[in-house]
């Protein structure tokens, strides 16, 4: 009887927490929507490098697909978030937007919060998977995936130094490939990201050992590991398909001459260098015909993008009219750079 009487109790407390977790679970969608979600996933994979820029009526159609399966994402996430936190946790993440709500996150521990990072990624990976799933086709179809890509091809970036892009609206990371090391520097946020590395045919693993300066965001992934595919080579360039914690991201990486220094990328342009950029811009036939104020603006655009795409002078190829061309176009579009 006993017995009878404690699973009762314990199997209407389990309904008591449940039924908490559901409300905790559709005040958090009131806050993080799913198309809210949606929204930053399809931003985040469209800003993301691939072997040339992909049409718009392309992103159009990926936006168009994802939102069609929006209920199953939502049933989805509130699955995830139930049977990973406690009511505890769920109370935290379901509170509106605010510092209390970032000041409680913050003085979780690091194991409390790399689970909140593993959790929310876990959340968000049908969606991802599902957008990724669409990139590869389109790649595919546009013959751009796996192409030139085979061991031989894929060993002349086994060693040396790089630099990487991984979104358009970011600026790009300098690193120094060893046998079994990598090293990143960032401008971006100024952190200096050690790697072991584990080359394999087509692909390989960097194992995240450290992050100076230590305490931020990132730290949480430091022992984690990140699964990069090649998938694409095109002269001294490769484009990559990487996976961490189940999020999937892509990118493209470049090799620089050997004589290039970290310095180098730091210093980046000099003022003189901007300086003649300018002046061979302002005084070219297309600025000319714009006018002063114009002119000025579309080659200030063009040389911030131009300095992303080429942020160590000696990379830049001696033949630039039809890249150029293209970066002005952009320009004039209205594209203007976010870094």
């Amino acid at each position: 009887m006993l017995l009878v009487c404690s699973f009762s109790l314990s199997f209407v407390h389990a309904q008591n927490d449940d039924l908490e977790k559901e409300k905790l679970v559709k005040k958090f969608l009131e806050y993080s929507t799913v198309n809210e979600l949606l929204h930053r996933s399809f931003a985040f994979y469209r800003q993301q490098e691939y072997p040339k820029n992909l049409p718009s009526n392309f992103w159009k159609d990926i936006k168009t697909k994802v939102t069609h399966k929006k209920k199953y994402y939502e049933k989805n996430i509130g699955k995830v978030l139930k049977a990973n936190f406690s009511i505890s946790d769920l109370t935290t993440l379901a509170m509106p937007p605010s510092e209390k709500k970032d000041s409680l996150i913050r003085s979780k521990s690091d194991k409390e919060r790399q689970k909140i990072i593993t959790v929310m990624l876990v959340m968000v990976q049908p969606i991802m998977v599902d957008i990724k799933n669409l990139i590869i086709a389109k790649l595919k179809k546009e013959k751009l995936y796996k192409k030139n890509v085979n061991p031989e091809n894929c060993s002349r970036f086994r060693y040396g130094k790089f630099i990487t892009y991984a979104q358009a609206d970011r600026l790009p990371i300098f690193m120094i490939r060893k046998k079994s090391q990598q090293i990143e520097y960032s401008k971006l946020d100024n952190t200096k990201t050690t790697f072991a590395l584990e080359w394999k045919a087509t692909s390989y693993d960097l194992l995240i050992q450290s992050i100076y300066p230590k305490g931020g965001d990132f730290d949480v992934f430091i022992g984690d590991t990140l699964k990069i595919d090649i998938y694409h080579i095109e002269g001294n360039t490769y484009s990559y398909k990487a996976e961490i914690k189940g999020a999937i991201y892509f990118g493209r990486v470049s090799k620089v001459p050997e004589s290039a220094e970290y310095t180098d990328y730091i210093t980046g342009w000099t003022p003189r260098e901007r300086k003649s950029f300018m002046e061979g811009c302002l005084e070219s036939e297309g600025a000319q015909k714009l006018g002063k104020t114009k002119a000025k603006e579309i080659c200030k655009c063009a040389m911030t993008k131009f300095e992303r795409l080429y942020p160590i002078p000696s990379m830049i190829p001696d033949d630039i009219k039809e890249e150029m061309r293209g970066i002005v176009m952009n320009c004039l579009l209205n594209n203007k750079p976010k870094f």
